[in-house]
């Protein structure tokens, strides 16, 4: 295997770990992390329309 495809897996790996370990967390605080994540998004895609808005 290329340096990539290890790379690759072991970030995969790395992202199911994560992934797992929240799911095993308390239901509360997973909704937490949902909604704080959906924030950080709709500020990012806010942000970004005001971005591209102001240099039109």
């Amino acid at each position: 295997t290329t340096h990539t495809e290890t790379q690759t897996r072991t970030d995969n790996q790395t992202m199911h770990h994560v992934i797992d370990s929240l799911n095993k967390r308390p239901t509360a605080v997973r909704k937490d992390l949902v909604q704080l994540f959906q924030k950080v998004y709709e500020g990012f895609k806010r942000h970004d329309e005001g971005f591209k808005g102001h240099y039109q």
